[in-house]
């Protein structure tokens, strides 16, 4: 037997040890775990699959689960997610069409927030940077505000700013620790502002995940921009 396949024998026996602990821990406070509704998925495109039990259940293995309104594919490149959600805003984009000639503009940033914004915006960090190709079906152009208007890609891209802008003002909670060259004593340059990662992740995976997308995008961002306060940058 490989090592692979050895640690990866290891791994299984592990985790069906942690969940035979994990049942025990939920008959004694009471609780119970719908089996029949739990699954599991193994975030890799080659992995062999696993055989994890529950009371004796065998569990089935998913390559896509919908989680907290998101649909989580086993290779993260959210595809599953951004076709559910083109074929679910096909329609509504369709109805905003035919009505946008009839009603005023208020109504129709009313109508569009409610039956369109909120389901593009939602988790649209996460989704949108690795779906460019599902997003840009998503192309319809939409209200901002004050009838300024964006592209899905140009709003994907806005969310990323604001995210890193709130991080690095202290207006959002996050685990992301961010750093600049100055923190280190760097000389001064013109890129010694520039927010990075404190922890560096190198791998292919981890330098194409939206937290790099994001960063990238707010070093480009003029200076003063980046003094502006939440209110004044959002607007």
């Amino acid at each position: 037997m490989s090592q692979f396949l050895m640690e990866y024998s290891s791994l299984e026996k592990k985790i069906n040890e942690n969940l035979a602990k994990l049942v025990v821990w939920i008959q004694n406070h009471k609780l119970t775990l719908n089996i029949k509704k739990t699954k599991y998925m193994i975030i890799s495109p080659t992995a062999p699959p696993l055989k994890i039990v529950i009371s004796d259940e065998i569990l089935e293995q998913v390559e896509n689960f919908k989680y907290l309104g998101l649909w989580i594919d086993s290779a993260l490149n959210w595809k599953t997610h951004t076709t559910f959600l083109f074929k679910k805003l096909l329609s509504v984009a369709g109805v905003f069409k035919r009505i946008a000639y009839f009603l005023p503009n208020n109504v129709k940033t009313s109508v569009f927030y409610s039956l369109f914004h909120s389901h593009v915006s939602y988790a649209i960090i996460l989704w949108g940077v690795f779906s460019k190709e599902n997003s840009d079906k998503l192309h319809t152009e939409f209200i901002h505000s004050q009838n300024r208007i964006l592209l899905v890609q140009d709003f994907i891209k806005y969310k990323l700013i604001l995210y890193i802008h709130d991080i690095s003002n202290g207006e959002l909670h996050s685990t992301t620790q961010l750093t600049t060259r100055s923190d280190h004593n760097e000389i001064n340059t013109r890129s010694k502002q520039q927010i990075h990662l404190a922890k560096k992740n190198t791998t292919k995976f981890g330098t194409s995940t939206s937290i790099y997308k994001a960063i990238k995008l707010y070093n480009e961002i003029p200076e003063n921009m980046k003094t502006l306060d939440n209110y004044k940058l959002k607007n």
